[in-house]
């Protein structure tokens, strides 16, 4: 299984610091980023994680072929190494698109950081103006997440929908 040196280069390019932890996601550090294949045919690499105690969890993977995706790591007939160590995931394990490609997820994600760093949240469940405001960051966020990748936000269940959903709720 080969992963391109061009698909690890921009990857390392864009990647933020090792331990960056986003939403529950850690990224890994360059040394540390994870290789494998989708049903042993579509290379990918992992740049962030969400490990869970008691096994399981999920990836954020860049496919080498451009799109990113959460991956889920759940039992061991879901996920096997191959000789070499790397994962093999079936199709099934990718439960969500995220971006058409990395570089679009880090700026995403960056959207996301500064809306959460300079939008107030209410400290009352009672502020209906401080929810209001919110309701308009929602929008806004949206709008340039749209612009952006809109294929990132089509989905009203999908990855970058749900957390601007909850940012506009203030479950942030």
């Amino acid at each position: 299984m080969e992963i391109t040196e061009k698909t690890l280069q921009m990857v390392k390019e864009h990647m933020p610091p090792p331990g960056t932890e986003f939403r529950g996601y850690v990224f890994l550090a360059p040394d540390d980023l994870w290789i494998g294949t989708v049903e042993s045919l579509r290379p990918f690499v992992a740049v962030a994680e969400d490990r869970w105690p008691d096994n399981g969890g999920f990836l954020l993977i860049v496919m080498a072929d451009g799109p990113v995706y959460i991956a889920e790591l759940d039992s061991e007939d879901m996920v096997e190494l191959d000789d070499c160590g790397a994962l093999d995931f079936r199709q099934d394990n990718l439960v969500d698109y995220c971006a058409a490609d990395f570089p679009k997820f880090m700026e995403i994600m960056r959207l996301c950081i500064t809306a959460l760093e300079t939008t107030p949240n209410p400290d009352d469940v009672f502020d209906e103006e401080g929810y209001e405001e919110l309701v308009e960051a929602e929008k806004i966020l949206r709008q340039q997440v749209g612009k952006i990748d809109p294929k990132a936000i089509e989905d009203v269940n999908g990855f970058w929908s749900v957390m601007i959903e909850e940012f506009g709720s203030g479950m942030w």
